[in-house]
């Protein structure tokens, strides 16, 4: 099993950095753990990404990117996966002493890198999980079927409960999620006054109580979102710098209304109902996995840019401009969660 039929004991697997890919990048890793049972499996993460994943049941050790770099050259790896593109991640597979080291040859990395995978597509015209497949594939691991899923460690899910008490919101009969920023850039960011419609909406037409998801960058809308909304006890934000305890709070909604974040991802692992709003990226990329979701999307001439701010010189996010209230509505009764 695995490269050249060789029964692999060791394999190093360099995770995403990105909150969302990260998630994506869980039916992978399970796969790899599938087709091999018996091996022990490093998962190399940067911080962030390392306390997201720390209750994985898939891998033995995740090890922290630039911190523990004598811990895996003691290992000895005899199989890399490396899921991210940069020319560093594949020098490091190779610095590490990693036997066999598969991945794409993207930014002229190839020369580190045994297994050279090609693209059946395009990049960005298919999921990121496929993408990701494709480099089992080419290490010899077969494919399985794509189930999202996220583990919230119990502590975190004690956490998130005592969240909703202390705001006297722990026995609401509906709880909506929003998150409403993008740490990406305003390309993402669909208007905080539509954000504000909808949610005065869910308030008196569905008797929704609302969780506001916001990190420190995303205050400003935070802010506006609570101050202006028609019924202030009926709303309150959430601290998102426990990024578990967020998911553990997230867990509690009965629907998730969202840019295209990393909680979104969050979010659809975790199976619940969730509203998609792109902007600036491709769905066809980077859209949520779950069961119960919809994406609303508007494909303009200059999109998908995938730009952190817009180069237009006119009407500057277009792509997030015509999208409406009405049709976020009309979305949010297509996945009939009341």
């Amino acid at each position: 099993m695995g490269i050249d039929g060789k029964k692999v004991k060791k394999i190093l697997i360099k995770g995403p950095n990105w909150i969302g890919d990260s998630v994506i990048s869980i039916p992978v890793i399970k796969t790899v753990r599938q087709n091999y049972p018996e091996a022990f499996i490093g998962l190399v993460l940067r911080k962030g990404s390392a306390e997201l994943l720390k209750g994985l049941p898939y891998v033995n050790k995740i090890y922290i990117e630039s911190t523990d770099d004598k811990l895996i050259i003691k290992e000895n790896f005899e199989l890399g996966i490396i899921l991210t593109n940069s020319f560093s991640s594949a020098f490091k597979f190779w610095w590490w002493g990693v036997k066999e080291r598969v991945g794409y040859p993207t930014e002229h990395r190839g020369l580190f890198l045994s297994k050279k995978v090609l693209l059946h597509v395009k990049p960005r015209l298919q999921h990121l999980v496929e993408e990701y497949f494709q480099i089992l594939e080419t290490a010899g691991i077969k494919k399985a079927e794509i189930i999202p899923e996220f583990f919230i460690p119990e502590e975190n899910l004690i956490k998130a409960h005592e969240t909703l008490k202390t705001k006297g919101f722990e026995n609401m009969s509906f709880l909506t999620g929003i998150c409403p920023g993008a740490t990406y850039g305003p390309a993402k960011v669909w208007p905080k006054e539509r954000y504000l419609k909808v949610i005065n909406r869910l308030m008196k037409e569905n008797n929704s109580h609302i969780l506001i998801f916001g990190g420190p960058k995303e205050l400003d809308i935070v802010n506006f979102l609570l101050k202006n909304a028609i019924y202030s006890d009926k709303i309150t934000s959430c601290p998102v710098d426990d990024i578990l305890t967020s998911a553990g709070l997230m867990k509690k909604c009965g629907l998730f209304i969202t840019n295209d974040t990393g909680p979104m991802h969050i979010a659809a692992a975790l199976g619940l109902p969730v509203l998609a709003i792109f902007g600036s990226t491709n769905p066809a990329w980077t859209k949520p996995s779950g069961v119960r979701t919809k994406v609303i999307y508007k494909q303009l001439e200059c999109g998908p840019c995938y730009d952190r701010t817009c180069k237009k010189n006119k009407v500057k996010y277009d792509c997030l401009a015509k999208i409406t209230e009405e049709e976020v509505f009309n979305g949010i009764r297509e996945l009939e969660v009341f």
